[in-house]
Formats: C-alpha cells, structure tokens, sequence
C-alpha cells in the first residue's frame, strides 16, 4: 500500500487531500494502483457525503426531500 491508501484507511485524509495526493504522485504508481486508490477515495467520498445528510446517533435524514 502507498501512503494515500494507508493514511486514508486510518481516516487521516480527506478524499480531496487524496485526490491532492494522488494528482501529484500518480506518475510514480502503476495504472493497477491509481485504480485502487480511486476505488478507496470514491468510497471514502461517499462516507462523507452520507455524513452530510445523516445524523450519527440518529437515523435521522438531514437533506431535503424534494
């Protein structure tokens, strides 16, 4: 695993400081990998979205419901 995987499995990034780190490092990472990385930042994008609109300790929908 590089470090944009590590760091992102700890929660230590947000998905746009991955695709931050990402932008500048996928020259030196195989094309396999870049996958894999934007696989883990996809998912980690939709965790964050979901926290917008959905409350932790409630299953309580935040968004508008138009």
């Amino acid at each position: 695993m590089c470090i944009i995987c590590v760091d992102l499995v700890k929660d230590k990034l947000t998905s746009l400081e991955a695709r931050r780190n990402l932008d500048e490092m996928h020259t030196t990472l195989n094309k396999e990998h870049v996958h894999e990385v934007l696989q883990l930042i996809w998912k980690k994008e939709d965790e964050e979205y979901a926290k917008q609109f959905y409350s932790k300790d409630e299953d309580e929908f935040h968004g508008d419901t138009d």
